[in-house]
């Protein structure tokens, strides 16, 4: 079993989470910035329809962040009702730790980020933006990368849909124009509840326990509006053994009502000396205008394929061109080309035997209290291991965000992301 646990780890590393990016539109709206805001204890935001247009909330934040970065929630005390576990109650007794109980800039606590300020519930979050309604019908994509636990969102007083709760990846909400307004001046209201009963992930898991990351409310990374595109979602499966990479597009058939599309595909290699390009002839497909449609396009890597591995991290960039009779549609993302065997009780990238050697990383990141949302963060911290000779890093109970992926294909580095609970507590999963 734990052979099997290792492998489906390092093989998902090596699908390349960044594969799963949505194309983006020229036409974005960032929604970062100043917010209206509003803490909501006891609940009553939604029936008091503070979501409506018009309905002021009584504060401002800026986003991305969360609360306690920015300040908002509650002052740390003794009375604190953090979530995880405590291992020693010494703090609460201790002469010693008497200084460190008195409210103000000596509160601290040994076994916890003590951040300035700390709340655990719903808040609200609201933001006009511009976006014009247009003559044809568009569809359109609110993407926010890592809202901290369940989100509601909506849009000029419609409710885009059931909150989303995901620790893991990034919350989506779709629309279309008809909920625009004809001046293009529209409203967005977002509510966030960071209650860790609302996932239930167990004692201590690192997602959300105040001992690491800490149980924030707030959205943070990349968080806008975007046109939809029909390329749904692209994955990159390579044979090496056939010098062949198979490209697997799912489209979205819904964006166009005649539904014959020309997908065009070029891969080259960026991130080393030697030039590597190929591409496929473009392929006409039919889309069915009900529902999503998936598609195989294989790319012949020929002789002068470059492999991926920890000392000659060799990537290919590839572009996606997906052209109808109205509109050309765009996607970019990365691939490298690597083979993974299991030898009896070892690991083998493309034939050479692969030792793990590996730290935890538990989401402790003190400044923010969350991970970083950027890639350079996350490749400088890679490189920092790689200098100390380590190839390999354990995520404890949560899941970094797309751009730790991004670094690690880039710097050479194996990952072991985890789901955002710690189940060995008892604790029993809803689904």
């Amino acid at each position: 079993m734990k052979r099997f646990l290792s492998f489906f780890f390092l093989f998902s590393v090596f699908q390349f989470s960044g594969l799963l990016m949505v194309a983006r539109a020229a036409a974005d709206v960032n929604l970062a910035g100043e917010w209206q805001f509003q803490i909501d204890r006891e609940g009553k935001g939604e029936a008091e329809e503070w979501y409506k247009p018009g309905k002021r909330l009584n504060d401002r934040i800026v986003l991305p962040a969360s609360m306690p970065q920015r300040l908002k929630g509650d002052d740390i005390s003794v009375n604190t009702k953090w979530v995880g576990s405590l291992y020693d109650s010494s703090y609460f007794f201790n002469p010693y730790m008497a200084k460190y109980r008195k409210p103000g800039t000596d509160m601290k606590l040994q076994f916890f980020l003590t951040p300035d300020k700390h709340y655990v519930g719903k808040a609200w979050y609201k933001k006009r933006f511009m976006l014009a309604k247009g003559k044809e019908k568009q569809q359109y994509e609110i993407f926010f990368e890592r809202p901290h636990i369940v989100s509601k969102v909506w849009v000029n007083g419609h409710l885009l849909g059931e909150a989303e709760n995901s620790l893991s990846v990034p919350h989506r909400f779709y629309f279309d124009s008809s909920l625009l307004n004809e001046d293009g001046n529209n409203e967005i209201a977002v509510c966030i509840d960071n209650d860790p009963e609302t996932v239930k992930v167990g004692q201590d898991s690192h997602s959300v326990t105040d001992q690491t990351q800490g149980d924030w409310n707030g959205i943070v990374g990349d968080m806008k509006i975007r046109s939809c595109s029909c390329i749904r979602e692209v994955k990159v499966y390579p044979d090496v053994d056939n010098k062949k990479a198979r490209v697997h597009l799912v489209l979205n058939g819904g964006l166009e009502k005649k539904g014959k599309v020309t997908l065009t595909l070029k891969a080259a290699a960026f991130n080393t000396s030697r030039d590597h390009e190929v591409s496929a002839k473009p392929v006409v497909v039919t889309l069915n205008p009900q529902t999503t449609d998936e598609f195989d396009i294989t790319l012949d890597m020929g002789d002068g394929m470059l492999l991926w591995d920890e000392f000659h991290p060799q990537l290919y960039a590839l572009s996606i061109e997906a052209k109808t009779a109205k509109h050309t549609y765009t996607h970019q993302t990365q691939f490298g080309m690597r083979k993974m065997e299991i030898r009896g009780k070892m690991f083998y990238i493309n034939g050479r035997e692969v030792i793990l050697r590996g730290t935890v990383e538990n989401c402790d990141f003190p400044n923010t209290g969350y991970p970083p949302m950027d890639l350079a963060s996350w490749t400088q911290l890679f490189e920092t291991c790689k200098a100390y000779g380590l190839n390999h890093m354990r995520f404890h109970t949560y899941c970094p965000p797309e751009a730790a992926f991004l670094a690690a294909d880039i710097v050479g580095f194996y990952l072991q992301p985890e789901g955002p609970s710690w189940p060995n507590h008892g604790v029993k999963l809803d689904p």
